[in-house]
């Protein structure tokens, strides 16, 4: 009879896990390297704007041989958002932009390969206060993820795995507080997988 049996791949604990089969065989799945999750800070630098037009580029490349042997790991991401209330004249009540992102995450040697795109539409309102300016937003996008794992079993074995592209849509709600050239941001997401996100960014 056919079963279903949870392992880890890469993230996950690091005991294996021994599936019984027929005839008094047994398939060993290798256990992953004892993590739940890793929190990796990407420096972006955001371009903009021009005729409602900006431009973000991320990116990160480090080598963490020495510390958790998973090689060398690289994120880069390319994303544009249009804000388009421009067209709406200046009494339009809200801030309307569409925009779009790309992004692709690499760790150790093809251990992992993870793409993601995203696009959608995004609303604010800006409430100037004192020497700050507080901007709460609210967007709604469509998300596609794409991921191959390829990694050495037992015995030297060697595994590869490719997930299927998956696509879902998800909701984020935020606030963004900028005072003189200092400005930060906070947002949830809620969607298959939900998520929180902050950061703090320098400019004119």
């Amino acid at each position: 009879a056919d079963s279903q049996v949870e392992v880890s791949t890469v993230i996950g604990p690091g005991e294996a896990v021994i599936v019984d089969g027929v005839a008094e065989t047994a398939f060993a799945f290798p256990g992953g390297f004892s993590l739940n999750s890793f929190v990796l800070a990407v420096p972006q630098l955001r371009v903009g704007s021009v005729r409602g037009t900006e431009a973000l580029v991320r990116y990160i490349a480090l080598d963490t041989a020495g510390e958790v042997e998973i090689g060398q790991v690289s994120l880069w991401g390319l994303g544009v958002r249009h804000n388009i209330s421009q067209y709406m004249g200046p009494a339009a009540p809200v801030d309307i932009a569409v925009g779009f992102m790309y992004q692709r995450f690499e760790l150790g040697d093809k251990l992992i390969d993870a793409t993601a795109f995203t696009f959608g539409a995004q609303v604010s309102k800006q409430f100037p206060s004192g020497f700050a300016v507080f901007e709460p937003y609210a967007g709604l996008s469509y998300d596609s993820f794409q991921m191959d794992v390829a990694y050495t079993g037992k015995d030297d074995e060697p595994v590869e795995l490719s997930f299927d592209s998956h696509s879902t849509a998800h909701m984020t709600v935020g606030l963004h507080a900028q005072a003189v050239y200092v400005s930060f941001y906070g947002e949830y997401s809620l969607a298959e997988q939900s998520g929180f996100a902050f950061g703090m960014s320098f400019g004119f």
